[in-house]
């Protein structure tokens, strides 16, 4: 019995290789790309054009790379949001037989992303599906009958467990871009600039924490970074998941330890380090006049506690060293227009007027 059991599932092994072997002959490309893209059309309203080759390899894992893929921009802006030269995805084709998504190698390179938002205040990189078929055909010169309506969208507990279901396990190991480029305009116009951005990724599943890095150009200065996040099933959830985010660069340096919350709850509760060495040298990448700034005030040191939501943002137990000025206590800041609220509670040891005013002034008048 033992034996015959085992002769079935090594028939089913090799059958199940034999049909993985046979996809690539049986589907021409340009269906692959033509299935791709209506799928991707029908999830985000916007259309992916695969301009050059897709090549698929069996062995030693199931890879698949595609070269000039871009993705279009919501209707009423110009351009791609996306475009990406090569796109390479490796996957660990046997775990695809226990429903596990084991992505071995996830390359991105030399990809150009335009993130612009709208006059409406909505961003492109906010996606919608296209709106279902409307409803019966209005009789002639009534008014259109509305669409059936469709069930209500099962509860998130309901849809978390189908999502389980469907997808035991994501694994992500050799997330990789290369070379890319950011740009973010906002509605006014301004924009600003990230390039050369290579990043890795490592995310052993779903429910284990994320570690990334990476380095970049932002608006002609070099940045790099590094941080770790719990588990991104959580976060996706709308529930608080750890986090540690470091960016450090020549002009600053800035250290987050905390609690983050995406979606709808979104915010950020944790310590917070920032270290300016030359308070005129950020200013001045910043496009801002640094020549006013007093030699006693060139270099800030900002130590606390900080709790962040829309529209609100508060440093408690802060330490704020502000060259050889040191002010201790608590602020909260509410963005109202050109004129934010600010509250404050600080404190600070004796100040030396004269070295923290702008230097200069109205030449004294001699004595008559």
């Amino acid at each position: 019995m033992l034996k015959r059991i085992l002769i079935v599932i090594a028939v089913l092994v090799v059958l199940v290789i034999a049909a993985v072997i046979a996809i690539p002959f049986l589907v021409p490309k340009d269906r692959v790309k033509a299935l791709v893209t209506e799928q991707v059309h029908q999830a985000t309203g916007r259309t992916l054009v695969l301009g050059g080759d897709l090549d698929v390899q069996l062995f030693p894992v199931l890879a698949v790379t595609v070269d000039e893929a871009a993705i279009s921009n919501p209707p009423g802006m110009q351009g791609d949001l996306a475009q990406v030269a090569e796109l390479i995805v490796e996957l660990d084709w046997m775990s695809l037989l226990s429903r596990e998504v084991r992505i071995q190698k996830f390359v991105l390179d030399r990809p150009q992303i335009a993130l612009q938002v709208g006059a409406d205040g909505r961003g492109n990189w906010e996606f919608e599906p296209p709106a279902p078929a409307g409803g019966a055909a209005p009789a002639e010169g009534g008014p259109a009958q509305p669409a059936p309506s469709e069930p209500a969208p099962a509860p998130a507990e309901d849809m978390a467990d189908g999502t389980d279901r469907e997808l035991r396990e994501l694994q992500l190991s050799g997330v990789e871009i290369r070379k890319g480029q950011v740009t973010y305009t906002d509605a006014a116009g301004e924009s600003h600039r990230l390039e050369d951005l290579d990043l890795t990724l490592e995310m052993p599943g779903l429910t284990q924490p994320l570690d990334l890095s990476g380095k970049a150009r932002v608006d002609g200065t070099d940045l790099a970074f590094e941080g770790q996040m719990g588990e991104l099933r959580g976060l996706m959830q709308g529930d608080k998941v750890a986090t540690r985010l470091s960016l450090s660069s020549e002009p600053a340096t800035l250290v987050l330890d905390g609690q983050l919350a995406a979606g709808a709850a979104q915010s950020f509760d944790g310590d917070i380090q920032l270290a300016v060495p030359s308070v005129p040298a950020l200013l001045a990448l910043a496009g801002q006049d640094a020549a006013a700034v007093p030699p006693s005030l060139a270099n800030v040191d900002l130590k606390g506690r900080l709790s962040a939501v829309p529209q609100k943002l508060g440093l408690s137990g802060m330490t704020l060293a502000l060259g050889d000025v040191t002010l201790t206590g608590d602020i909260v800041v509410e963005p109202q227009g050109d004129r934010p609220r600010i509250a404050a509670d600080l404190k600070t040891g004796m100040l030396d007027l004269n070295a923290i005013l702008p230097q200069g002034g109205p030449a004294a008048q001699p004595e008559a």
